[in-house]
Order: C-alpha cells, then sequence, then structure tokens
C-alpha cells in the first residue's frame, strides 16, 4: 500500500519526496456520520508539462463520497493509471478535512486490482470558487504530535539508509474517529496540533465551448440556358 501511496503523489507530481505519506487506520469520521459537501463534485484537473491529473468527485450510497483519480501521461508511451475509492467529508473545527481510503487501482496489463482499505490519508482541503487546494499532514510534526501523546498512532524512529543519512518512516495514526477528528481540530494553545502542508492544485474542469454552427449555404444557381 505505501508504494502505491507514493505512486499516486508521484502522479499528483505536487511536491518532490522520496518517502511515503502519514496514513490512518481509521477515517476521521465514521461512514454514517460523513456529510458530504457538494462544493467538491464535479470534475478537477491538475495539467502540467508530464501528466494531466483529474479527480472526479460524486456522492456515493448509501453514505459518503467516490473519488476516482486519472493520470494521463503526456510522454510517446500515453501511460494511463486510475485509482478509485471512498471520500468521507466531516467538518473538523473550521477546517474542512476529508478522508480518503483507495479501493481499486488499475495495473499495467489492463486489469483492476484491490488495494488495503485498511489505510487512509488526511486531507485539509480549500475550495475557492474554481480552484481546489488540497494539503496533507506533515511527517515530522506529526511523529511528534504522537510522542507527545496529542493523538494515538506509531512513529518509528529514524534509521541510518545505506548512504548514512537518517531518515524515519512515516508515522502512522491510530486514534479512532472521535480522538482523531478532536486532534485535527484541536485549538488548545499548549498543544501545537496538525500541521499541513500544501501538495496540490486542481482548476475545476469546464466543458468544451461548442463550436458556433455556420449558416447553412445556399447552392449556387445555375444559369438557365438562353433559347437559341
Amino acid at each position: 500500500m505505501a508504494q502505491r501511496l507514493t505512486h499516486l503523489f508521484v502522479w499528483l507530481g505536487a511536491f518532490a519526496w522520496s518517502g511515503c505519506v502519514v496514513t490512518s487506520v481509521h477515517p476521521h469520521v465514521d461512514a454514517e456520520k460523513s456529510v458530504n459537501d457538494p462544493r467538491l463534485f464535479g470534475a478537477w484537473v491538475m495539467d502540467n508539462d508530464k501528466d494531466a491529473i483529474w479527480l472526479h468527485v460524486g456522492p456515493r450510497a448509501p453514505a459518503g463520497q467516490t473519488l476516482l483519480m486519472l493520470n494521463q501521461s503526456r510522454k510517446e508511451t500515453q501511460e494511463f493509471g486510475w485509482m478509485s475509492g471512498e471520500l468521507l467529508t466531516a467538518p473538523a473545527g473550521t477546517d474542512a478535512i476529508g478522508s480518503l481510503g483507495f479501493e481499486l487501482e488499475s495495473k499495467a496489463d489492463g486489469t483492476v486490482s484491490p488495494v488495503d482499505r485498511k489505510s487512509w490519508i488526511l486531507m485539509r482541503y480549500h475550495v475557492d470558487g474554481d480552484t481546489l487546494r488540497l494539503e496533507r499532514l506533515d511527517n515530522d510534526p506529526t511523529a511528534e504530535a504522537i510522542r507527545r501523546g496529542e493523538v494515538a498512532g506509531e512513529a518509528p524512529d529514524q534509521a541510518a539508509t545505506a548512504e548514512g543519512d537518517r531518515k524515519a518512516a512515516p508515522p502512522t495514526l491510530q486514534a479512532f474517529p472521535e480522538g482523531l477528528a478532536a486532534w485535527l481540530s484541536h485549538k488548545d494553545a499548549a498543544a501545537k496540533g496538525p500541521v499541513w502542508v500544501e501538495f496540490a492544485v486542481f482548476s475545476r474542469a469546464k466543458a468544451a465551448a461548442p463550436a458556433p454552427a455556420k449558416p447553412p449555404t445556399a447552392p449556387p444557381v445555375k444559369p438557365t440556358a438562353k433559347p437559341r
């Protein structure tokens, strides 16, 4: 799952990062308590020289929302990939928070494979007109919050790499939805709370305007033959 999530954020192309993202064992809200956000509904696109990334969000029965992410490479190979999953949204304090749990992904051979639903990505999002900004939890501050006891989780110690650098595996949040939402909306001045970093900006996709219809042209009139 971690490898797949790494590929996901490489697809997004929004930040240079060789590690993995903070994941959570639980979403920040139970599915039956999720409150859909119609501002997210529709298609969003982030376009650059290498890829075109599409997000499609819509309602899901009986609760929650479905998110489909499409990646179209601009390379000659025209590589194409997609992942889909469940998006749960509910307010946490004054911030709009989403928990994204991927369920399916496409494979290189064209088949579809299920992914591990036990891991969730927590995102804070801002919708401003036709712009969608996504933020993720920062690794190191999240690990420190776990060590301070602000939120339940696992924060692995740093380990030396083959190059001699020291790098920690990403922390894993283990709090149940109630405790997780409480930490995400923490207003206690004595606690640092969560730290978010922006990683992607999308624009709302709009249908191309149809080409204006050309007025019909009358066929040319053939001159009548003159009588001899």
